[in-house]
């Protein structure tokens, strides 16, 4: 398995350069793909590094309950709209909703309990 060697534990005692699985380097950045084709989905700690590209229509439950640091990447891959629905989501002018076939964005969990969502949104 190939190794790089990366930061990891940024902004804890546990900071160090340390050797990486560039499998586990890649979920940890996002671009481990999950294809999601159901109408509906709810985060769990097990979308942590995850693009979820959504294949039809699909509303996004975000639980108040992810992880401080918890971030994951969304794509609307199909025609059909990805809104994103919880208490604790914050976007430039509130919006929620893809903007449209390819779109593409990210959540990340913020250590107020805030969840940001952004990226290619409409209302």
């Amino acid at each position: 398995m190939d190794k790089v060697y990366a930061r990891v534990g940024i902004g804890t005692a546990y900071e160090r350069d340390d050797l990486v699985p560039l499998d586990e380097l890649e979920r940890k950045l996002g671009t481990d793909p999950v294809f999601h084709p159901e109408a509906t989905l709810t985060l769990t700690s097990q979308h942590q590094g995850r693009l979820i590209v959504l294949t039809s229509a699909c509303t996004i439950t975000v639980p108040t309950d992810l992880p401080n640091g918890f971030s994951c990447g969304w794509a609307q891959y199909g025609t059909g709209v990805v809104t994103f629905i919880g208490t604790t989501i914050i976007s430039r002018n509130d919006v929620r909703k893809s903007d449209g076939q390819y779109s593409l964005g990210a959540i990340a969990a913020m250590p107020d309990g805030k969840v940001w969502l952004y990226g290619e949104l409409t209302t």
